[in-house]
């Protein structure tokens, strides 16, 4: 996997605004095949084209994100979901 270097004018997200702050407000993993059909979606990287969006829970709520983008269309499927489920429990 290759990772992208580029720079984003989206380093802070409000709370509610994009995919990564939708999946903060929600306290709930997204998962998005096509990034370009979905309105939420602020580009940071021309080729991204899915992400999956995992928040990271604390006690008082959403402490942080894993925020994972890839060039290729439904990189991420329902068993992502699962398994980084299984990740922030252990």
């Amino acid at each position: 996997m290759r990772a992208m270097k580029r720079q984003t004018e989206h380093v802070g997200i409000p709370i509610g605004r994009g995919i990564c702050g939708s999946a903060a407000k929600e306290g709930a993993t997204i998962v998005i095949p096509g990034v370009g059909k979905d309105p939420r979606y602020l580009m940071c990287f021309a080729a991204t084209r899915s992400e999956i969006v995992v928040p990271i829970k604390g006690s008082k709520g959403v402490l942080g994100e894993i925020d994972t983008d890839s060039s290729r269309l439904s990189a991420f499927s329902e068993n992502d979901r699962e398994t980084s489920k299984k990740w922030l429990r252990s």
